[in-house]
């Protein structure tokens, strides 16, 4: 304790939120109290104890003895994704221009990886594409074609002829996800 309070005084970086706190309410109200005596047989088993009182009790500590990495990312997954939002946010034009370099020189690599992306998968997507859908209006379609069939007049003339039925099954938008479409067996 005698080191934190030295560190205290002195402005130690690091270990801000404590130090800060430690000046403001006083160094002399703070003290190291014994909790638990607890018998253990290696250093790992007394950081797991600690790490548990730290979790029950709260503290300015950030380090929380005793939890492995994998637990570390799963308590502060909330709090990383806020700091990379915010961080996004205020560079946006940092990042941009940093993958637009990255992109420039590296083109041809990304240029072969998209190739080579589509010829491992063309038969899938050829597959997907000319898979039949059967719409709400009666007509069937390939999925590929979905966008152009409702836009036809056909459809949309269903759409406004029935436009209770569609309400009732919330199918009322004029473009429609794929999975509101029922896939026909060939």
């Amino acid at each position: 304790m005698e080191k934190h309070r030295s560190d205290a005084r002195r402005g130690v970086k690091g270990k801000g939120k404590l130090y800060q706190i430690m000046n403001d309410l006083g160094i002399e109200n703070f003290y190291i109290e014994l909790i638990e005596h607890h018998s253990c047989n290696t250093k790992e088993e007394l950081f797991k104890k600690e790490g548990e009182w730290i979790r029950k009790m709260g503290t300015l500590n950030g380090q929380i003895q005793g939890r492995t990495p994998e637990q570390y990312r799963t308590d502060t997954v909330v709090q990383k994704q806020e700091y990379d939002k915010e961080y996004n946010k205020n560079n946006k034009d940092k990042i941009t221009e940093k993958q637009k370099t990255k992109y420039q020189n590296n083109k041809e690599h990304y240029k072969q990886k998209s190739n080579d992306n589509y010829y491992e998968k063309k038969e899938t997507i050829r597959e997907k594409m000319n898979a039949k859908c059967q719409c709400e209006c009666g007509v069937v379609y390939s999925y590929g074609n979905r966008l152009r069939h409702f836009n036809s007049k056909h459809h949309k003339n269903f759409l406004n002829n029935n436009i209770d039925k569609c309400l009732a099954t919330r199918r009322r938008t004029t473009i429609r996800k794929t999975t509101e479409a029922t896939f026909i067996q060939q």
